[in-house]
């Protein structure tokens, strides 16, 4: 004879395995909570790391490409080589920075003598670098020529780019502006060989309509106090503040609104500050704070 279950077994039973999966049901939940907050925080710090410290590189770099060591030699600064450039506060940097595999060296003529306002072809040792980064007639983009001058000094001149052609590494460009100032006077002569790289400009600031940390690189510096610049790009959302602090060589903290001001800059420090993206399943919204000093490697000398 066989014997079935009764009705009270049958709910024991049912009550038992309810209780058994409401409690899985609940660790689950609270296990998806926990994950779902953890994945928050982690892309929030990420995130945060990530943009701080491509600032921090590239800042590192302001001044790569410019010629900034032979305006040692010049009596006062120029908005033409200084590497931070104006319109540069507590929520913004711009900065010269050639990032771009550009830079080369003059083979012909020798010597080379660049005049203001004087059109001037030369060739260069490899200029496909240069034609990938602006293309073979940009317009507003300069390049930078430096190098030995006579009597122990350094000479540089900035010109427009008027054409490159690869193939026979013949750049035409136009002399915009010569240095040091009190030194080179309105030519620049080079008995030797001097270098040449693009001139590149770069803009890292928060942008309090999005609440964003954005980057943006210029497309034109004819105006090099007012460059035109690229639509950014967003580094990191969620920023609750970013903030630049410069220094002299002193550590002596200086508010970069003079050209004499910025062109004594040799570090800056960044703060960021971020939220997470969406609230955490208590309703907060935590935030995360890195610093960040880095040295500018080509700063002036004094």
């Amino acid at each position: 004879m066989h014997r079935g279950f009764t009705l009270l077994e049958l709910l024991i039973s049912l009550s038992i395995t309810l209780v058994i999966g409401a409690a899985v049901f609940q660790l689950f939940q609270q296990n998806e909570r926990v994950f779902h907050d953890q994945n928050l925080v982690t892309e929030m710090q990420q995130g945060a790391r990530a943009a701080i410290h491509q600032a921090a590189d590239e800042i590192r770099m302001a001044g790569q490409g410019v010629p900034v060591y032979s305006e040692s030699f010049g009596e006062t600064p120029t908005e033409e080589s200084v590497s931070i450039l104006s319109g540069s506060n507590a929520t913004r940097i711009h900065f010269r920075a050639g990032l771009a595999p550009t830079a080369t060296y003059v083979i012909a003529p020798k010597p080379v003598v660049f005049s203001l306002g004087t059109p001037v072809t030369v060739v260069v040792d490899d200029a496909t670098g240069l034609y990938d980064a602006v293309g073979g007639t940009p317009v507003g983009r300069f390049v930078y020529f430096w190098g030995a001058a006579e009597l122990d000094r350094w000479n540089w001149a900035r010109a427009s780019i008027r054409s490159i052609t690869p193939s026979t590494g013949r750049v035409d460009v136009t002399v915009a502006a010569t240095g040091p100032i009190g030194i080179a006077g309105v030519a620049a002569v080079f008995p030797a060989s001097p270098s040449m790289a693009l001139e590149e400009a770069i803009a890292l600031y928060f942008d309090s309509s999005s609440n964003s940390m954005r980057r943006t690189t210029a497309t034109s510096m004819i105006d090099p106090i007012r460059p035109t610049w690229a639509p950014a790009n967003e580094l990191v959302a969620s920023v609750t503040q970013l903030r630049f602090d410069y220094f002299d060589a002193a550590g002596a903290s200086i508010t970069p609104d003079s050209l004499a001001n910025r062109a004594r800059v040799v570090c800056v420090d960044i703060r960021l500050v971020v939220r997470t993206a969406q609230e955490l399943r208590n309703r907060s919204r935590p935030e995360f704070a890195i610093s960040v000093r880095t040295n500018i490697r080509n700063a002036r000398m004094h």
